[in-house]
């Protein structure tokens, strides 16, 4: 799911995709993902996983406004947020091996500025997925 979501976020240029497996120093400016199984649903064995995926963009303070990197994050956000096609649609389209039933957009981060100097914003999805055989 995480290199899914990656390759939908990889059609914007000049922006580094992290899955959350990657270790190690990151270019600027980066977006992490990290996904995880919140639980099976419909029961034990049925194989339908009800996932949350964390996505974060991240650019250096010394190099961006905030304005321009809000900018930037809202071009983020447009991957995911059409009316056509839908997210599970655009899902199903670039992953291997899994079918997405159901995905949305739950949850927004506000801009916030870390420690290193970046401003770093991150938005959740939900969904519900299956393996694809």
């Amino acid at each position: 799911m995480e290199n899914a979501i990656g390759s939908l976020i990889s059609s914007l240029s000049g922006i580094n995709t992290y899955p959350s497996n990657r270790t190690g120093g990151r270019l600027f400016p980066y977006s992490s993902i990290k996904a995880g199984i919140s639980n099976q649903m419909l029961g034990n064995y049925t194989g339908v996983y009800d996932m949350s995926i964390e996505v974060n963009y991240c650019d250096t303070a010394t190099k961006i406004t905030q304005e321009n990197f809000d900018i930037e994050y809202t071009d983020i956000f447009n991957v995911f947020y059409s009316a056509s096609p839908i997210l599970s649609a655009k899902l199903n389209a670039v992953a291997n091996g899994i079918f997405v039933y159901m995905a949305k957009i739950t949850n927004e981060t506000p801009t916030i500025r870390i420690p290193k100097r970046a401003w770093q914003r991150g938005l959740t999805l939900n969904t519900y997925a299956t393996q694809n055989s």
